[in-house]
């Protein structure tokens, strides 16, 4: 399903999500991938205590500078991308949690990339670059 229209994507290779209270099909890898981040995440979240400074935040799992630029295993990323990508479950039975951070982002972002068209139509962009990308930039320049 890679470099698939996300219509037939939804069609033959997506799983069932609840984001803000609606229910939404996501594709198995996008689902896969956003889930095993999530769960990292939370795991460091609940194992180490939350500290008061913005500054000494735990810099592994999601929260590491620079996550999606680590160099990927490229042998395991080939792996992973013939798993998704091959019917008839497209990766549904294929676990991430034993796979690096650094494949899980490749393997994430291989996907979009290599996605047909755009996930949200130009019309959007300058909305969702005012109310997500730009406060977020704002907020990063003030702790530095």
């Amino acid at each position: 399903m890679f470099s698939v229209k996300l219509r037939e994507v939804s069609i033959y290779a997506s799983s069932a999500a609840i984001l803000g209270g609606y229910e939404d099909d996501l594709p198995i890898v996008v689902f896969a991938c956003i889930e095993e981040l999530y769960r990292t995440g939370l795991w460091l979240r609940f194992t180490h205590p939350v500290p008061t400074n913005h500054s000494s935040l735990t810099h592994s799992g999601i929260y590491q500078k620079n996550l999606f630029r680590a160099l990927p295993c490229c042998a395991r990323l080939l792996h992973l991308i013939d798993a998704f990508d091959s019917q008839p479950h497209f990766g549904v039975h294929t676990p991430l949690h034993t796979e690096s951070m650094p494949d899980i982002c490749a393997l994430l972002s291989t996907y979009l990339s290599s996605l047909p068209e755009p996930v949200l139509s130009s019309a959007l962009f300058e909305a969702v670059w005012a109310w997500c990308v730009w406060p977020s930039l704002e907020r990063e320049e003030k702790v530095e």
